[in-house]
């Protein structure tokens, strides 16, 4: 089915409105370039497919924003970078909510959000052992070992 770009703008709207969203966000989201490159053509073949894509990305685009200023406090949902270097691979894969837990355990314990204290590495080992974090693992980059960033002293 060919459609119009004014249409196709128009159906995003009113999913994003159905999974809450609020205007202000979601006009927000239609002036970032991603991923509305693909939009920009006069005509587009419309599949159910394509619209799934876009509204998943345009879903990501307001959450992880949103989260940035969340970043630090009680109230952060699990998109927004907060950590150091040497957990971004991890962290960066992993669940939100695994993301939230370990967010929410360096504020507890009073530690800088971009720590790499054995603190830290203790509190990461302990939640990429879950059986959360390593399915999500499993699906991203197939079987392997359990992440340790534990510092072992010789």
């Amino acid at each position: 089915m060919v459609i119009k770009k004014a249409e196709v703008k128009k159906i995003l709207c009113g999913k994003l409105k159905d999974k809450g969203y609020r205007s202000q966000e979601i006009k927000w989201a239609f002036k970032q370039r991603y991923p509305f490159e693909m939009m920009y053509k006069d005509d587009l073949d419309l599949t159910q497919e394509w619209i799934e894509i876009v509204l998943d990305s345009l879903c990501f685009v307001i959450d992880f924003q949103m989260d940035v200023h969340l970043v630090g406090t009680d109230f952060y949902r699990g998109h927004a970078y907060f950590w150091a270097c040497k957990y971004k691979y991890d962290l960066r894969e992993t669940t939100p909510n695994i993301r939230r837990k370990i967010h929410q355990e360096f504020l507890d314990n009073k530690l800088e959000l971009e720590g790499e204290t054995e603190k830290h590495d203790k509190i990461v080992n302990k939640h990429f052992a879950s059986k959360e974090h390593r399915a999500k693992m499993e699906q991203v980059y197939g079987k392997g070992a359990v992440a340790n960033y534990t510092q072992e002293v010789a």
